[in-house]
C-alpha cells in the first residue's frame, strides 16, 4: 500500500484474509483427538501479531471497499475470543466501527 498500488495491495489482502479465515475455521473445528495429536504439517496457525497486522491492513483497504472493513471486524471479533483483554484488538474494532 505504501508504494501507491492500493488496488494490487487490496487484492492480495483479500487472498490473505481468505486464507487466514480458512485456517482459523479449521483450527476451531478440530476435535480433542486431533488437538492431542498435534497440528498437521503446514497447518500451523499464524501468530497473533500477524493476525493483528492483517486486520490493520484490511482496515486500510476499507477506504476503497467496505467489505474489507467487515472482514477486519470479523477477524478482530474472532481474535477477541482468544484474548478479550487485548486493548489493541478493542481499539481496532472501534476504528472499524467508525
Amino acid at each position: 500500500i505504501s508504494q501507491c498500488r492500493r488496488g494490487e495491495a487490496c487484492a492480495v489482502m483479500a487472498q490473505v484474509a481468505d486464507r487466514v479465515w480458512g485456517l482459523r475455521e479449521r483450527y476451531r473445528a478440530r476435535t480433542i483427538v486431533e488437538e492431542l495429536q498435534g497440528q498437521e504439517e503446514g497447518e500451523e496457525m499464524p501468530e497473533m501479531e500477524f493476525l493483528v497486522a492483517t486486520a490493520k491492513l484490511l482496515i486500510e483497504c476499507s477506504q476503497d471497499d467496505a467489505l474489507f472493513a467487515e472482514r477486519a471486524a470479523e477477524l478482530l471479533q474472532d481474535l477477541l475470543l482468544d484474548d478479550d483483554e487485548n486493548i489493541e484488538l478493542w481499539y481496532l474494532l472501534g476504528v472499524v466501527a467508525l
